[in-house]
């Protein structure tokens, strides 16, 4: 049993690093349009697909949620990105999507990084036993707008330090069935297919778009 912060494959993923369910639809990759995700409800509704719409024209927040299924609290830093899904075993062409925010000057700073915590203040921690969620959004900006009708995917690496997955330990040059084995032998690491939308076309939809 995996003994860290997992982020699920799919609702009921427990950390079994040989899984063979689908591992293309994680409940924990959340795209979640305008609106701002808190702790609270990422806690209440973890056993629900709390994803919403990815609209093309506009900004996206995006989260990534975890679970500490150890008895200790843990420190990590989630990244996210996005590919097209034919390109989902070259690493190389994933972009990352990243955290924008300011210092007290107004300067933007923009992070690939974002801590993981499962309180409400600063403090980036997520208790034993508890579930968490980046400390801030991951913003999706509109680039894909003249690329509607691909099929996307988002990808999330959690990097914690009795587990390492930064974007410079995934493996490179992997075939299309090495990265889904890959894919399901980290709990750490987890795949969500999307559709990029109109927004007056919006509804939920996840797209078998690579590996089954």
């Amino acid at each position: 049993m995996y003994n860290d912060l997992i982020v699920r494959d799919y609702i009921g993923d427990c950390g079994n690093e040989h899984n063979r369910n689908h591992y293309w639809s994680s409940p924990d990759i959340i795209p979640y349009q305008q609106e701002l995700l808190n702790i609270d409800i990422a806690s209440k509704e973890y056993n629900s697909m709390l994803g919403k719409q990815v609209l093309y024209g506009q900004i996206n927040n995006c989260y990534v949620r975890v679970k500490n299924l150890s008895k200790t609290p843990a420190i990590g830093e989630a990244y996210l990105f996005y590919v097209d899904a034919s390109l989902l075993n070259l690493p190389a062409k994933w972009v990352p999507i990243e955290s924008v925010s300011s210092d007290e000057n107004g300067n933007l700073i923009t992070k690939q990084a974002v801590p993981l915590t499962s309180i409400t203040s600063k403090d980036a921690y997520v208790k034993e036993g508890a579930v968490g969620i980046t400390q801030a959004s991951f913003m999706l900006d509109d680039s894909f707008e003249e690329k509607s009708g691909h099929h996307y995917c988002f990808i999330a690496l959690v990097d914690t330090l009795a587990n390492p997955m930064k974007p410079q330990d995934v493996p490179q040059d992997m075939d299309n069935a090495t990265y889904v084995k890959w894919v399901r032998s980290h709990p750490n690491v987890a795949q969500l297919n999307v559709s990029i939308i109109k927004p007056q076309d919006a509804q939920l939809e996840y797209t078998v778009g690579f590996g089954n």
